[in-house]
């Protein structure tokens, strides 16, 4: 299996044992950019981007390190100053990146070695939704095509 299709079928399995209420799982494609009056993703949801590889040869392989970006858009729903009424409901979806991060953290697979968090950022409060990112390291692997192995 290639590295890309790897890891992302790998984090969406990890991320659906771990967070079942997650609806929508996908591969990052500029969903976002194309949004209409009604948003396309039932949520919660996650967007998976596989990063770019600055390939190392070594003998009978290559590898290089690679970002794995998460996205977690959930419903706007309450407000969050302090005397609202559903405040703590508000303040509680703050804590999925820590829910990611437990799912994911040392993940590894046939072609790439354990994840590692490098990087989050602050929760976006959009109109509709809440929108979190964490971004993750790791190293992948691929063997030499066969004709250089002789």
């Amino acid at each position: 299996m290639n590295y890309q299709a790897e890891i992302y079928k790998s984090v969406a399995k990890c991320l659906k044992e771990y967070i079942p209420e997650i609806k929508w799982i996908d591969i990052e494609k500029d969903q976002l950019q194309r949004e209409r009056e009604e948003f396309p993703m039932p949520m919660p949801a996650v967007l998976i981007g596989v990063g770019d590889v600055d390939w190392k040869t070594a003998t009978g392989k290559q590898y290089g390190d690679i970002e794995v970006e998460i996205q977690v858009y959930l419903g706007r729903g309450e407000e969050t100053y302090i005397r609202a009424e559903g405040v703590e409901g508000a303040l509680d979806k703050l804590g999925w990146q820590d829910r990611v991060y437990e799912a994911l953290e040392r993940r590894s697979g046939e072609t790439f070695t354990g994840m590692t968090r490098v990087a989050t950022k602050k929760a976006e409060w959009g109109k509709r939704y809440v929108k979190m990112v964490s971004r993750y390291r790791c190293t992948v692997h691929q063997p030499r095509p066969k004709r250089y192995n002789k």
